[in-house]
């Protein structure tokens, strides 16, 4: 196990090189004195803010960087993020301080008198980034049932008791009522294992890939097939989250154009194909039975759907409704990537062969 300065070293390569491109250093006016080591300090804490809603929320790094309000008068909020498919409203206050040290009573201080404006709609107090987003904030706060999620990120281990008992108040004024908040406090060994489970790959496997037949009109395609047995509801429904690669965002529940695919998907199964972009998923590998151009099944070793979660999450929100009738489809299309391959990309052999398999899922066997 590495040691806590190991650990905040890699914690620190990990946010220069994934956030920096995307958290650039400000210049403002209360700034211009400030040494290249405090605008480094800086961009690290904005960047640990981003990073943070990343493992929280399971969004992607750019829209992360984007819920960045880190600044002046950002009332000791460094994040904001309302989580649609979670019904939640995270609010960061990050810290990055290599000593491991956590944050100070009177930093929280600032943060709870911030969230207190906030929910009371004192908007007029708040920066650009507050103001630009005004929209988001206020559907989440007119959301019947949004949970408020207040987490305080630092490269240490434990906070102190003074901040600790005025987070806890702060929670008890809040949900004297109903339970409208809570609060949590994310170490060094929780932001590690971040980095750590983004390293693990995903063992989804389909042991059977179904019934087949050619989509294409034309001849000369024989790799794309019509259909699956393992239905991708059914994927989705036993392996969730794990079927997704963690750097695309996951389904964010019934809005805008996921509510139009779930209506196409219940009301016009047969233009669904013809109106859905279609999937992509790497698997570790692709096996095929010894199958016909009208049935062939094909096993998937460690399947993961790198584009497409909305569509996935809204077939499968559709299904809640009742049975998807078996005219819907869509396209998947399968690349088959073993572990040598993915080697070659960094020049220690020459390139293989890298297999796509266009498939066709149905609902059903």
């Amino acid at each position: 196990m590495p040691t806590a300065q190991e650990q905040i070293a890699q914690v620190e390569t990990a946010l220069r090189q994934r956030f920096f491109p995307l958290v650039p250093k400000v210049d403002a006016p209360e700034r211009a004195n400030w040494t290249p080591e405090q605008h480094n300090t800086d961009r690290l804490s904005r960047s640990l803010a981003a990073y943070t809603l990343v493992g929280l929320a399971e969004i992607d790094d750019v829209t992360a960087a984007g819920a960045v309000t880190d600044g002046k008068n950002d009332g000791g909020i460094d994040a904001l993020f309302f989580d649609r498919s979670r019904n939640r409203l995270i609010l960061v206050q990050s810290k990055f301080k290599r000593t491991g040290t956590a944050p100070a009573q009177d930093e929280i201080l600032k943060t709870i008198n911030g969230i207190k404006s906030l929910l009371s709609r004192r908007f007029n107090e708040f920066n650009v980034h507050f103001q630009n987003r005004l929209d988001e904030i206020e559907e989440a706060l007119d959301t019947p049932g949004v949970a408020v999620e207040v987490s305080l990120v630092y490269l240490g281990e434990n906070l102190s008791p003074h901040v600790t008992n005025d987070m806890n108040a702060l929670q008890t004024e809040m949900n004297r009522l109903s339970e409208r908040m809570k609060w949590s406090g994310h170490g060094l060994s929780t932001i590690y294992d971040w980095l750590v489970a983004e390293q693990t790959p995903s063992t989804v496997t389909a042991p059977s890939c179904s019934k087949t037949g050619p989509v294409s009109p034309v001849p000369e395609r024989p790799s794309m097939v019509r259909s699956c047995a393992a239905s991708l509801v059914q994927l989705v429904t036993e392996h969730g989250k794990a079927l997704f690669q963690r750097n695309i965002r996951h389904y964010l529940g019934s809005v805008g154009v996921n509510t139009a695919i779930e209506e196409t998907v219940r009301r016009r199964p047969g233009d669904f194909f013809y109106l859905n972009n279609g999937l992509t998923a790497v698997a570790e590998r692709i096996d095929q039975s010894q199958g016909t151009s009208d049935r062939c099944v094909f096993g998937l070793t460690n399947l993961s759907i790198v584009n497409g979660a909305q569509d996935d999450g809204a077939i499968a929100n559709a299904a809640i409704a009742g049975d998807i009738s078996p005219d819907a489809k869509v396209l998947v299309t399968i690349i088959e990537i073993v572990r040598e391959r993915m080697i070659s990309v960094c020049g220690l052999q020459k390139p293989g062969i890298i297999r796509t398999l266009f498939m066709a899922w149905t609902s059903q066997h």
